[in-house]
C-alpha cells in the first residue's frame, strides 16, 4: 500500500537485513515485481484467503484472486530468471468464510511450488481490548466441529507432505482455541499457544512505528519514541514485563 515499499525491499537488503515483503497482491505494475525478485528479499508473503471467488468476497473486490495469483507468477517466474531462492509464502487467515478453502489452498501451494502458513482469526489489530471480540465477530467459526475438522485435515495434509509452514504444534493448537477461544485468546494473539514454555514478547520482540512509537507488545503502551531516544537506549531500559506481570502469566498455556 505504500508507493515506496520497493524501495524500501531495497534498501533493507542492500544493508544486509532479512527483509519480508507482505503483499496483498494487488498490485497493477507487474514490474514492481520483478524489481522485488532483484532486490533479493529474505521472504515475500501473500495474503490469501481461499480460491476464486471466496479470495474476492474476504478481499471485497471483484477480480482479486486473478490479479492476486497473477502478481505470484510473475514473482514465481522472476526468482527463476533471475536465479534467486527467497521464499514464497501464502498466508491464509482461518476464519469462517474459508474453511472448505483451507486444503485447496494447501493443494494450490503444492502445485505451484510455494509454502503456506495458516493463522487462525484473531481480534484485529490496534483495536480496543475486548475479550468477547469473537462473540461479535462475522469472520469466528460458529461450527466449532467443522472448524475443528478443517483443522484436522491440515493436519492430515502436513503428514502427507503438503508445504504447510506450519509445525503440527502450531496446527494442533489452532484446535483447543476454536473449542475455546475465551481460554486460549492471549496465548493465541501472542503466537505462543504451541509453545511449551510461553515467551514474554518484551523480551525478544521489537516493534517500531510509522510514528517513531517503540512497542515491545500489542498489550502495552509504547514504551519510547525513536524521534526522542536512540533505539539502543529504549531497548536497554524497557519494562521488564517478563518479571512484572506478563499477560501470558494470566491464561492457561495448552500443553503438547
Amino acid at each position: 500500500m505504500k508507493p515506496y515499499a520497493v524501495e524500501l525491499v531495497e534498501h533493507g537488503s542492500e544493508i544486509g537485513l532479512f527483509i519480508e515483503l507482505l503483499s496483498n497482491g494487488f498490485w497493477d505494475d507487474q514490474l514492481k515485481f520483478e524489481r522485488i525478485a532483484q532486490a533479493k528479499p529474505g521472504r515475500v508473503t501473500f495474503s490469501f484467503d481461499g480460491i476464486g471467488s471466496v479470495h474476492n468476497l474476504i478481499r471485497g473486490r471483484e477480480n482479486f484472486f486473478d490479479k492476486t495469483t497473477g502478481c505470484i507468477q510473475t514473482l514465481t517466474k522472476a526468482r527463476s530468471d533471475k536465479r534467486q531462492r527467497f521464499e514464497i509464502l501464502l498466508k491464509t487467515v482461518v476464519m469462517r468464510q474459508n474453511l472448505d478453502e483451507l486444503s485447496k489452498i494447501a493443494k494450490y501451494a503444492a502445485f505451484n511450488h510455494l509454502e503456506v502458513f495458516y493463522q487462525p482469526v484473531e481480534q484485529n489489530y490496534n483495536t480496543s481490548e475486548d475479550p468477547a471480540w469473537f462473540e461479535k465477530s462475522d469472520t469466528w467459526p460458529r461450527n466449532t466441529e467443522r472448524a475443528v475438522a478443517a483443522i484436522e485435515e491440515l493436519i492430515r495434509l502436513k503428514h502427507a507432505g503438503l508445504p504447510i509452514a506450519n509445525s503440527l504444534n502450531q496446527l494442533k493448537a489452532m484446535i483447543p482455541y476454536f473449542q475455546d477461544p475465551a481460554r486460549w485468546r492471549l496465548a493465541t494473539q501472542a503466537h505462543s499457544a504451541h509453545e511449551r514454555l510461553p515467551l514474554c514478547s518484551a523480551l525478544t520482540s521489537l516493534e517500531i512505528q510509522a510514528d517513531g512509537g517503540v512497542s515491545v507488545c500489542s498489550r502495552v503502551r509504547p514504551i519510547g519514541n525513536v524521534k526522542e531516544k536512540p533505539i539502543r537506549q529504549i531497548w536497554e531500559s524497557r519494562p521488564r514485563l517478563w518479571e512484572e506481570g506478563c499477560c501470558l502469566g494470566k491464561s492457561s498455556i495448552p500443553q503438547n
